[in-house]
């Protein structure tokens, strides 16, 4: 909770100066961390390492996706932009929650914690993918300019 507070601020500001891409990528990466050193805690430091990664994470990734889905939304549609980001993390919950505690009651925490990682993991793929994509839709407009 301490992390997510103080870099919330910090990533506002990282935001509005060089925007999204500079925060997503290591946000997932230090979320990826937290979720697997958390399966495999055995002690109060490894579990505190955690908590700040998980910290970092949770507070660049929420409000960075949040502010770039209602930047990308025009001036009519930021209230929905807004509302699909938050619909988006209730139906995360709502699904995820049965499911990770279908796999703890299979596998344990610590697995599940692991499996919980390949969420992050995903997100950081579809990412990198739509930024590719977006990469080439920018170099094919360009290529139409002197067609």
């Amino acid at each position: 909770m301490v992390m997510m507070i103080i870099i919330r601020p910090i990533s506002g500001i990282v935001f509005d100066r060089l925007g999204h891409k500079i925060l997503v990528f290591p946000a997932c990466l230090f979320g990826i961390a937290a979720l697997l050193l958390l399966g495999i805690t055995n002690n109060v430091t490894i579990l505190l390492l955690s908590a700040f990664f998980y910290g970092l994470s949770y507070g660049v990734l929420q409000p960075t996706l949040q502010s770039w889905a209602v930047s990308q939304a025009g001036p009519n549609n930021k209230g929905t932009a807004n509302a699909m980001i938050l619909t988006g993390m209730d139906l995360g919950m709502a699904l995820g929650s049965p499911l990770l505690g279908w796999i703890a009651g299979k596998a344990g925490y610590s697995a599940m914690f692991g499996y919980s990682s390949l969420f992050l993991l995903l997100l950081l793929l579809v990412y990198i993918f739509h930024s590719f994509q977006s990469k080439n839709m920018i170099s094919i407009e360009k290529q139409k300019k002197y067609l």
